[in-house]
């Protein structure tokens, strides 16, 4: 049986196969925001945004996803931070590199 996302690529469904295709959906989504706080502002504003961000790329208020999605980009600012002093905008890497894709 496949999942089929709405990007059309193909995920096996399993135990953390939805998750994976999900957690890196919202990263991509978000990351666009939290790279421009990162880069403009540094890692210390930046963490207090991070909840806005997976709030904005989907996730409610009351989701505790979106505590587990800040926590992501909160633990993966320094390498987010390092990535963009590196000229690498691409959100796949980004999100690659803090372990959500």
């Amino acid at each position: 049986e496949q999942v089929v996302p709405a990007d059309n690529s193909n995920t096996s469904v399993g135990a953390s196969s939805p998750w994976k295709w999900l957690k890196c959906k919202i990263c991509k989504k978000g990351m666009s925001l939290f790279e421009g706080k990162v880069a403009s502002e540094g890692c210390g504003l930046a963490d207090s945004f991070a909840v806005s961000v997976c709030e904005a790329a989907g996730l409610g208020p009351e989701d505790p996803l979106a505590d587990v999605c800040a926590a992501a980009f909160v633990a993966g600012c320094s390498a987010i931070a390092k990535d963009i002093e590196g000229h690498i905008t691409d959100k796949d890497k980004l999100c690659k590199d803090i372990h959500m894709c």
